[in-house]
């Protein structure tokens, strides 16, 4: 009897052990379905195509079959909204079988709470021939205004690329000219050019070149020289997982935003992936702790919306707090020192000085801060100069460039403009230097 028990026992643990390897083996075989595969919607009405088209999709991710990193117990969808005739933003909560499933690569998803994601994505539909109406794009809704929304669109049709001419930079430690961008060490005496550093570098959303990079938007010193560059080829090196990585994850039509360096004065070149992010204004510092991207991962509204990483490596990259305000951004500097500073157009409150936000604890906490108002240069009643332009430092001293922003009414011939500067001998009170004008002029 004993010998037929364990008989038993060794067939169970056999068959118990067979099972377990055949569906180690089916699990690794797995493909996620494709979200375009789905039934076509006979009716009109997209709102509700959209949720049977996400009910449908989720129960595919149900089941034995499928893998518990992809497994999805339920879908609550939150809302619809109808983004234009032809396309429909989903809102939705996903309960995933594992705390981090893998269908974070192909859902627009953050973490909520205990196996709980949060997300949005845009349904793009197209009318067939016989009525019947299916999906031709899933995508994240950020991907979606680039490629559908008709501000972006207007963007994508403006003027050509604007040429500077090479006077224009020889204050500077790179120059641009036919279609090349360069770096200088020795102020301009020789200069290395940056391989396709034009296109990589300089290449903006609308398909234009920005040949004027911006003020805080590239390091150059004979120790380190990087760019922020954008890639749909190589995948970010950050992990979303949670609120604290402010909810961006994968979905076709992003790109990885990557930090493009050389540590030999330009004889050789590197690729750092970050993360996630959109070409708008980006901005890199140097300190003496580490390197601080900050680019924009998001577009709403005709608004970008930006993140920050650190690197004390150049390899590995850590998500920085951001202060309240964090939508188009016109500088971003960490100071030696490590303190940073942000800045945009935050006057909702109608104040007519330029808003700063300073931190010293690495972004921990912020202090809301104003740039003197300078009465000389109140214009009927008016400051124009609340743009924050860039900052740098000099002999310990720090300093900040204030210009007009987007009002060209104050915008002298060519491309010249008076700015104002400021300084500061401890990093947050500042006071008026006196006024100048950038020597940015178009090229004949």
């Amino acid at each position: 009897m004993k010998k037929v028990i364990k008989y038993l026992l060794i067939t169970l643990l056999a068959l118990i052990a067979a099972c377990a390897v055949a569906l180690a083996v089916l699990w690794q075989s797995y493909t996620p379905p494709d979200p375009l595969e789905t039934t076509a919607a006979e009716s009109g009405d997209l709102d509700v195509a959209t949720r049977a088209w996400l009910q449908a999709y989720v129960s595919q991710l149900q089941g034995w079959r499928v893998p518990p990193s992809y497994q999805v117990r339920s879908v609550t969808i939150e809302s619809t909204e109808q983004l234009n005739d032809t396309s429909v933003q989903i809102n939705y909560q996903l309960e995933t079988m594992l705390k981090h499933g893998r269908f974070a690569e192909n859902f627009d998803a953050g973490y909520v709470s205990d196996h709980i994601y949060e997300g949005q994505l845009a349904v793009v539909w197209t009318q067939d021939a016989d009525g019947t109406w299916s999906i031709s794009d899933v995508m994240r809704p950020a991907a979606w205004q680039i490629a559908y929304d008709p501000e972006i669109q207007a963007e994508r049709q403006q003027a050509p690329t604007v040429h500077y001419n090479p006077k224009s930079y020889d204050d500077l430690p790179y120059l641009v000219q036919n279609e090349t961008l360069y770096v200088t060490y020795d102020e301009g005496e020789t200069y290395i050019e940056v391989p396709d550093g034009y296109d990589k570098v300089c290449l903006q959303s609308n398909g234009t070149h920005l040949e004027r990079l911006r003020t805080n938007g590239y390091i150059v010193t004979p120790e380190l020289t990087a760019f922020l560059i954008y890639s749909d080829e190589v995948q970010p090196s950050v992990t979303y997982a949670s609120k604290e990585d402010y909810d961006y994850y994968s979905y076709p039509g992003l790109e990885t935003a990557c930090l493009y360096y050389s540590l030999d004065e330009g004889q050789s070149w590197q690729t750092s992936p970050i993360a996630y992010g959109y070409r708008a204004n980006d901005f890199l510092s140097l300190t003496t702790e580490g390197v601080y991207a900050s680019f924009a991962v998001d577009r709403a509204l005709g608004s970008d919306y930006y993140t920050c990483y650190f690197s004390s490596d150049l390899t590995n990259w850590t998500a920085v707090d951001l202060p309240e305000h964090q939508s188009n951004l016109t500088c971003v500097y960490w100071a030696p020192d490590g303190t940073g500073y942000f800045s945009g157009p935050f006057n909702s409150d109608s104040t007519q000085q330029c808003i700063y936000y300073a931190t010293t604890d690495g972004g921990e906490s912020y202090q809301y801060l104003l740039f003197p108002l300078e009465e000389e240069y109140v214009e009927y009643n008016e400051f124009p100069y609340r743009s924050l332009d860039g900052m740098y430092d000099k002999d310990g001293v720090r300093y900040a460039i204030l210009g007009p922003g987007q009002d060209t009414d104050y915008a002298e011939a060519g491309a010249s403009q008076l700015k104002l500067l400021y300084q500061s001998e401890d990093g947050i009170n500042f006071t008026f230097v006196k006024a100048q004008y950038d020597n940015a002029v178009y090229a004949g």
